[in-house]
């Protein structure tokens, strides 16, 4: 073979580029059917060049593929420079409008709001702050208000995770200023050392003076971080630490408070951070400097843990003088506030974990299916596999260790439910009774007992009883169960020294059920022994009681909407191994045996291709006199939506449904009023935006809680600020579970429990819609992993999985909180893009559950996410960036299949307005 030249290949690259353009632009003039056809040949065209490459020798192959590469990065040429310009371009514009906007004076009344805000997120903060450890009772610091706090993330530390779920942290509480509050004395030399570090890395222990954050770059430039960086955080070594502060240090007092964290933000997983996975949530080795002097210098070291994942706290069992262990995730603007009156004893810490601490968070086998999983036949398309299937967080621990009480010790650190009191408490437990009842009239039956609380110590304080089953297990049957799950849980009021209180539990037996995927295709209940379990935390039991069924209980309807249950997702098992508690060893050993090549089915559901539908094209333009307001108390199927509905023009129905971007748009005409609609779930905000309500406590903290009513308050208090702004939908809560510590996101979720994550949903969505705001429950679903995101990566689960833990905390919410709005999500479920979903967001979401409102994507930033698709399967509202960025692909669907186009129009804005009907909006047109 010669040798070709490079002026020769440049060449011929140069008129490969321009051959493909030409026609490229000569398909764009086309449209239609003629289009779609077009669009098809040039594809396959491509296809036939790159196979013909087979037939080359080893070097003409190897020049080939150089030679389509360099044609293929000069076509993208031009598009990646638009789509980095817009990437840019307009969160700058946004920013900027949203600063002028932002700088109006703020009313008293607003103030007001902001200022109730604060007292709730001090709650917040206080009873979901969790004690890990309080050797000797150090804390609460009595004994003397002469602190020395170390550590450099203590000057600076994360208020919020980064992206969405980030806050606006300019008029943040610093940990410093509330210990100082609660009436503590820092060493300043020492807190002047870590201020002047973290702002400029600065060895300096003059008085630190903070630099301006005041105007429009100090404004913008925090979000861009937040969203496309992360935290830079550099611990100051012990080495650099000026001779005499530590002498000083210990004259001052011999009690050490040190912060240690790990910073989190969407759109990186923790196992991006590092060659190393879990090292982000590991102690970093200047930390562990830090942490080994002061264990040599002083008697009392108290650990606060700045984190918004589960980090591995092993090392604390290392050194003597770590006496104290405090979980204060990220306290957002006001939270420090209630950390340190903790510290100072005005508050007890009544929160609990939300999540399994382990030694090594690898050791989940969720965490080790968690990252980068590309198939090697489909370039740029990857796949998450779900090979664990129910056994995440403690469903995994408790029953792989069920037998191995020293081999659970030593996996697990602090188990889910886990948290200390500085008082103690007295459990009586009274009442127990079970109603097993398998007639076919009242198949359910009721637990019910109660526990009689006593506050036993010395200091008030509040409890939570937790309430877990354990259900029979036959391997033979083929379903799953773990060997403990929770059911239910309640909080105790305040408790003064001595008081009691009486608190009362009943659920339904139905509560207890399996999905059964394999054999009934529904919820059973089945026979055998059921013990009930009162419980501290899960792997520490106060009373249980048994009770049999007597024959199985097979539940073939919903027991809310008495619809047909039938399996939904089977497509989405695949061909996977799913972990087993009948041989949890083979079935784990083969989990990590990936199939990296696409089959069939999966090639072909890369590409949507529109079938027209047969019929009329529904009425549009009417003139029957309707306006929106005319709707309201109507059931969302009342006729009368089909009247109103013929009254849209096709271009309003296109521009309602495309121009998603933190809106609704108005069409006065039809008296259909603007939402103005702001993300996040600790602070409403938009995500570019200067203004935001405020700052509250990370979801997980939220989490730690355990208190409904608390979680209800906060959402209120939020929502009245959004409303007081004009603000009618909020993005939130966010709902998915913490499959592993590794997800980037975990810090805007619950916790690793359903039941939990569910009832924490439930009570923000009946606070936020009391103030009449609608929500959007979010990424429905199985929204765990930030990596391969935007690529719609196909998710493989067997779906008595994805029922009982993923899909559960979105049906509570319908359920319990009458949930009005819905956010899908970016990953496919089996082959269809959760925003596609057809089984997900109409047979599960609207037939089954019985949800009503409107379901609106998350941002479609993703070669998957298609308009017309989407539409036609149940989602409702496109989420992008451009007002109506999405009406080039409707209109051409239109084009293709006028029928089905304008049917899913109709459907979509019908649940869009549905769900206007219930805010504040509707005030500007009644």
């Amino acid at each position: 073979m010669e040798k070709e030249s490079k002026k020769v290949f440049a060449a011929r690259v140069s008129n490969k580029v321009r051959e493909n353009r030409v026609e490229k632009k000569s398909i764009r003039a086309l449209s239609g059917g003629e289009k779609k056809e077009a669009k098809n040949l040039y594809k396959k065209k491509r296809k036939e060049e790159k196979k013909q490459l087979k037939n080359l020798s080893k070097d003409e192959r190897k020049r080939e593929k150089r030679f389509f590469k360099k044609v293929n990065r000069r076509l993208r040429r031009p598009k990646v420079l638009a789509i980095w310009t817009v990437i840019i371009a307009i969160p700058l514009v946004i920013m900027l409008v949203n600063y002028i906007q932002a700088v109006r004076p703020e009313s008293d009344v607003i103030l007001e709001a902001r200022s109730a805000s604060a007292r709730v997120a001090e709650q917040v903060q206080a009873e979901g702050t969790v004690l890990l450890l309080n050797k000797d009772n150090v804390l609460p610091l009595t004994e003397t208000k002469n602190i020395n706090i170390f550590g450099a993330r203590s000057a600076i530390p994360s208020y919020g995770g980064g992206g969405s779920g980030s806050i606006n942290v300019d008029d943040v509480v610093s940990f410093y200023e509330t210990m100082e509050q609660s009436g503590f004395r820092l060493n300043q030399e020492l807190a002047n050392l870590y201020l002047n570090w973290r702002q400029s890395e600065e060895i300096s222990l003059k008085e630190h003076k903070p630099k301006s954050s005041k105007g429009l770059l100090a404004t913008i430039l925090p979000n861009i971080v937040g969203v496309l960086g992360g935290e830079k955080f550099d611990e100051l070594p012990v080495s650099r630490i000026p001779d005499g502060v530590i002498d000083r240090a210990k004259e001052y007092s011999q009690t050490a408070l040190v912060m240690i964290g790990a910073f989190s933000r969407e759109a990186v997983d923790a196992s991006s951070y590092s060659d190393k996975t879990q090292a982000s949530l590991q102690l970093a080795s200047e930390e562990r400097e830090l942490i080994e002097m002061l264990n040599k210098e002083f008697e009392n070291i108290v650990v606060l843990i700045n984190a918004g994942n589960p980090m591995e706290l092993g090392w604390i069992d290392e050194y003597p003088s770590i006496k104290s262990v405090l979980s204060v995730g990220f306290p957002g603007e006001a939270g420090f506030s209630g950390v340190s009156k903790i510290l100072s004893g005005e508050f007890t810490p009544s929160g609990k974990l939300t999540d399994t601490w382990a030694y090594d968070v690898l050791s989940a086998p969720g965490a080790q299916l968690t990252g980068d999983f590309g198939y090697t036949n489909l370039p740029n398309e990857h796949f998450i596999n779900y090979n664990e299937g129910i056994y995440i967080g403690y469903r995994f621990y408790e029953t792989y260790y069920e037998d191995d009480e020293d081999g659970y010790w030593k996996a697990v650190q602090f188990p889910f439910g886990y948290g200390l009191s500085y008082t103690s408490f007295d459990w009586e437990v009274t009442g127990f009774s079970a109603t097993p009842d398998s007639s076919s009239s009242t198949p359910d039956g009721t637990v019910e007992f109660s526990v009689n609380v006593t506050n036993t110590g010395e200091y008030a304080g509040k409890e939570v009883v937790q309430i877990y089953y354990t259900p029979p297990y036959y391997p033979e049957n083929g379903i799953e169960k773990s060997s403990i799950n929770l059911v239910d849980y309640k909080k105790t009021k305040d408790l003064a020294p001595g008081e009691s209180q009486m608190l009362t539990f009943s659920f339904p037996l139905r509560a207890m059920a399996s999905y059964d995927a394999k054999n009934q295709e529904t919820w059973v209940l089945e026979a055998g022994e059921y013990v009930v379990k009162v419980a501290h935390h899960v792997h520490n039991i106060e009373d249980s009681f048994a009770f049999t069924v007597d024959q199985d209980v097979v539940y073939r309807t919903d027991e809310v909407t008495q619809a047909e249950i039938r399996n939904l997702f089977s497509d989405a098992e695949g061909h996977l191994t799913y972990l087993s508690r009948n041989d949890f060893d083979g079935t784990m050993g083969t989990m990590l045996d990936i199939d990296y090549v696409a089959p069939q089915s999966v090639q072909d559901a890369t590409t949507y291709v529109i079938t027209p539908k047969e019929g009329a094209v529904p009425t549009m333009g009417a003139n029957n006199n309707l306006l929106l307001k005319d709707l309201e108390g109507l059931s969302i199927n009342d006729p009368t939506w089909d009247l109103f509905l013929d009254q849209f023009k096709l271009n309003e129905m296109i521009k309602l449904v495309s121009a998603g971007g933190w809106q609704t748009v108005p069409i006065k005409r039809l008296g259909v009023p603007g939402t103005l609609d702001y993300d996040g779930p600790a602070s409403i905000r938009h995500y570019f935006g200067k203004w935001s309500t405020l700052g509250f406590p990370s979801a997980t903290v939220v989490g730690q809680t355990w208190n409904d009513d608390l979680q209800y308050e906060m959402a209120r208090a939020m929502a009245l600020e959004g409303v007081l702004h004009d603000i009618d939908i909020w993005y939130a809560p966010a709902m998915n579970l913490h499959r592993s510590a590794l997800g980037a996101r975990n810090f805007e979720y619950f916790s690793e429990d359903p039941v939990l994550s569910g009832r924490a949903g439930a009570a923000i969505t009946l606070g936020a819609e009391s103030r009449g705001m609608a929500v959007t429950i979010k990424h429905f679903a199985l929204y765990t992993q930030e990596t391969n995101r935007n690529g719609g990566a196909f998710t493989w689960i067997d779906e008595q999985a994805l029922r009982e833990i993923y899909l559960k905390p979105f049906e509570i919410s319908v359920k319990k909180g009458t949930a009005n709005g819905v956010m899908s999500a970016f990953p496919r479920i089996g082959h269809r893009w959760a925003g596609a979903h057809s089984a997900l967001l109409k047979d599960l979401l609207r037939e089954e559950w019985g949800f009503e409102g409107l379901v609106v994507t998350d941002i479609t930033i993703g070669k998957h996410m298609d308009a017309s698709e989407s539409i036609s399967n149940g989602n409702d509202l496109m989420l992008f960036m451009l007002s109506g960025g999405h009406e080039k692909d409707i209109k051409e669907a239109y084009e293709l299949d006028p029928v089905g186009t304008v049917e899913g129009l109709r459907y979509s804005v019908r649940n869009i307005l549905y769900t206007v009907l219930q805010t504040n909006a509707m005030e500007d047109v009644r």
